[in-house]
């Protein structure tokens, strides 16, 4: 699947141009479903509802069939592309998402379009655009001065989830974030080392057990102070600033909680 960096690439390669170069974004209208699948091939699309099995007859999204059958499909449609425009032009396609480059003369984007639907190619002709921005895989992009940015509504979203996982430090909120943060760096690795503390505190252990023995008992409340935490380093190497939570199946929040001694 192509990023950005195979666009830059490109742009960066290939020879100037006397004019401006100008992108194109040409999506399939419902692409996996208009696949229909041979009956002696639904086994994999099967799904079982009421003691009944049923099979899908087109490729529905999200099977991993689907993106096999599809993934040969768009790259059949990016050949037949190539071989019709050949001269000065760039064409990468994501799943079902085409991003092409032309010279600012719109007569190639024309004959790319007349292809598609020559061979009858569904085209979602709201999201079609040619022009000197262009909007691609969640980023806007401007061939001409080889910029890409962040639209608004993704800045908001990663922002919203910032707040989020701030307010509710959840497993599933970091994984949200860590992932959109990941998609948003593709271009940029050298600042993913930023990510470091969000991946640490994904796979840090938030609650494990420790045994106390009865003969150090008294030693380690004198480690905790009211809020039941541990401010000193200590011989039972239990780590400063962790946080007592539990003693014996019972939540613990205060040091007063806790018994004076316990029975050997």
């Amino acid at each position: 699947l192509p990023n950005l960096r195979h666009i830059s690439f490109f742009l960066s390669s290939c020879p100037p141009l006397q004019e401006e170069w100008q992108g194109a974004s040409i999506d399939i209208k419902a692409a996996h479903k208009r696949m229909p699948i041979r009956e002696d091939e639904r086994g994999s699309l099967l799904f079982k509802f009421d003691d009944r099995l049923f099979a899908y007859r087109s490729a529905h999204f999200g099977a991993k069939t689907s993106a096999w059958r599809w993934g040969r499909v768009s790259g059949a449609l990016l050949r037949l592309l190539h071989s019709l425009l050949y001269f000065r032009h760039a064409a990468w396609v994501y799943v079902d998402d085409f991003f092409l480059l032309f010279p600012k003369s719109a007569v190639q984007f024309t004959l790319a379009i007349i292809l598609l639907r020559t061979i009858g190619t569904p085209l979602s002709w709201k999201k079609l655009e040619f022009d000197r921005t262009i909007d691609w895989n969640g980023r806007t992009i401007h061939p001409g001065t080889m910029i890409a940015q962040l639209p608004p509504s993704k800045q908001e979203k990663i922002n919203s989830l910032i707040t989020t996982v701030l307010q509710s430090p959840s497993r599933k909120n970091l994984e949200k974030i860590i992932g959109i943060l990941l998609w948003a760096t593709s271009l940029v690795h050298h600042v993913r080392f930023l990510l470091t503390s969000l991946y640490r505190d994904l796979y840090s252990i938030l609650v494990t057990n420790y045994s106390i023995k009865p003969t150090e008992w008294e030693s380690f409340l004198n480690l905790l102070n009211d809020c039941a935490t541990i401010t000193t380093h200590n011989h039972l190497h239990l780590p400063v600033g962790s946080r007592l939570v539990e003693f014996k199946h019972t939540p613990i929040t205060s040091r007063s909680q806790l018994p004076r001694d316990v029975k050997i």
